[in-house]
């Protein structure tokens, strides 16, 4: 079994719900946060959603969802999740000017 820390995904908002990061096959993830930032000096929105097995979008696997931001704050959000094998996260940033990064470990059998 192995262990990897890393950087797991980084993105830029392009008004659309986009897959962001997928737990890879045979591997479970612990997320130690993802970091939701604005970079233009705007007042955007995120949402944020976590999709069990990668089920289709519905209002049960939001954290966060149409929440504003203000010029360039950073905001962390999902410390601690545990995600399985082909749980994805899923990111919508109003603007391109909302950064999305997800850092956590993976784990393999």
């Amino acid at each position: 079994m192995g262990n990897s820390f890393q950087v797991l995904s980084q993105e830029l908002g392009d008004n659309s719900l986009n897959d962001h990061y997928t737990v890879p096959d045979k591997t479970q993830a612990i997320i130690s946060g993802i970091h939701v930032s604005e970079t233009a000096g705007g007042t955007p929105t995120y949402s944020i959603s976590i999709a069990k097995a990668g089920a289709g979008n519905n209002d049960k696997q939001y954290l966060v969802k149409a929440k504003a931001l203000t010029a360039n704050q950073l905001v962390v959000v999902g410390k601690g999740l545990t995600l399985n094998q082909t749980d994805v996260i899923r990111v919508l940033g109003s603007t391109a000017a909302v950064s999305f990064q997800t850092f956590g470990v993976e784990k393999t059998d």
